[in-house]
């Protein structure tokens, strides 16, 4: 970060870790190429000479190491070059959810707002291939959000991506969907879209803490409602700072979003009001600055021609 963007400088700071024999140290050197390098263009690429070699490498902690770098060094330029070498470490077979999840990530990263065709249904089929343990672990929420910054901004284009997660089994299809949405909106002020946030924020959920039932039907219909209920929770949570990022480019909208949430602490049920206090310092800054609209910056530009 002191460095940023110093290739030549930065560069030669970090080498010298690179031949380390910790894996951590070496997996925040990888980091680091690709925090040096991000959003230059250079015609030598280091960040992707340097970083390539470890994509597929044995160590997970390496693999997150070059991939997240990646995604940083080349977010928004929308290589092919790039793509192509991260889409297959979706479908390695060494490549832990932690793994996928980041690759996701670094994929939307690097394809923001490009409806790209490859990212998009590689990352839905990703989704629809993990069993249902797989997809309540917290690090699956990475390849919903990969998904989403693909269709930053694109509002109706959406719309497919939509539709397809309906068949990716709960809590993160439902939750998928909501971002989605959420992220394909943002900026936009849209009333309608900010009433269905709202909506979802009014849901009550209850997730019920007694495991013994006398029977297996009794049991397997409180796993279903536990089921609902955590599926309706984690909506909500996108629901809350969704709000936010569909108001923030709109005067008004910006307004009624503050009061939206004054209200949803003084009236929310429990988990909404514990969702809107850790994610108020998050939404708050967003709001109030909605004058600096980030739609407004083409994402495939450099940081000189912006």
């Amino acid at each position: 970060l002191i460095l940023l963007w110093d290739v030549d400088g930065g560069l030669t700071q970090i080498d010298k870790y690179l031949y380390s024999s910790e894996d951590y140290i070496k997996c925040g050197a990888l980091l680091a190429c690709g925090i040096v390098n991000s959003g230059v263009r250079n015609e030598c690429d280091p960040a992707l000479a340097l970083l390539s070699d470890y994509v597929l490498h044995q160590s997970n902690n390496m693999r997150i190491g070059s991939i997240v770098g990646l995604g940083l060094a080349y977010a928004g330029s929308n290589r092919e070059d790039v793509i192509e070498l991260l889409l297959p470490v979706l479908s390695d077979s060494n490549s832990s959810l932690e793994v996928i999840g980041q690759t996701a990530l670094a994929l939307g990263m690097v394809a923001i707002a490009s409806c790209h065709g490859e990212v998009t249904s590689t990352i839905l089929q990703t989704m629809m291939d993990k069993s249902e343990t797989e997809l309540k672990d917290t690090h699956s929420r990475f390849l919903a959000l990969g998904l989403a910054l693909t269709y930053l901004g694109k509002q109706e284009e959406a719309s497919p991506a939509i539709e397809a997660l309906k068949v990716v089994g709960d809590p993160l299809g439902k939750m998928a969907a909501t971002l989605v949405e959420v992220v394909a909106y943002a900026g936009t002020g849209d009333v309608l879209k900010i009433q269905k946030m709202l909506h979802l924020c009014s849901e009550h959920y209850e997730v019920s803490r007694d495991d013994n039932k006398k029977d297996k039907k009794e049991k397997q219909e409180a796993d279903a409602k536990k089921l609902e209920a955590e599926t309706g929770i984690a909506q909500q949570m996108v629901a809350v700072i969704g709000i936010a990022l569909i108001a923030m480019a709109e005067e008004l909208g910006a307004e009624m979003a503050l009061r939206s949430y004054a209200n949803l602490l003084r009236y929310g049920e429990p988990c909404i009001r514990r969702v809107v206090r850790w994610r108020w310092q998050c939404c708050l800054p967003v709001i109030l600055n909605w004058r600096l609209s980030i739609l407004s910056v083409n994402c495939h530009t450099t940081p000189t021609q912006r």
